[in-house]
C-alpha cells in the first residue's frame, strides 16, 4: 500500500512540476482557459503575459548591489 501511495505522490508531484514549468517558463505567465493553455485559432499558443516583479522586489535589487550596478560613465 504505502509503495502504490508514494507512487502516485511522485507522480502528481512531478506532473504539477511539469505544468508550473510551462506556465511560467521564462518570467512569462501562459493564459489559462477551461483548464487549458490557450491557443489561436492556428493552434499557436496565446501571447503570455509578462508581469514583471513588484517594485518592492526591484528596490531591494537596488539596495543590496545598487553600487555595483551602477554604468559607469564614459569619458
Amino acid at each position: 500500500f504505502s509503495d502504490s501511495v508514494s507512487m502516485n505522490a511522485t507522480a502528481t508531484y512531478k506532473k504539477l512540476g511539469e505544468y508550473l514549468l510551462v506556465k511560467y517558463m521564462d518570467f512569462r505567465v501562459k493564459k489559462e482557459k477551461d483548464g487549458q493553455f490557450e491557443r489561436t485559432s492556428d493552434g499557436y499558443p496565446v501571447s503570455p503575459k509578462a508581469p514583471g516583479y513588484p517594485e518592492e522586489f526591484y528596490r531591494k535589487i537596488v539596495k543590496s548591489e545598487g553600487s555595483r550596478l551602477m554604468m559607469k560613465e564614459i569619458k
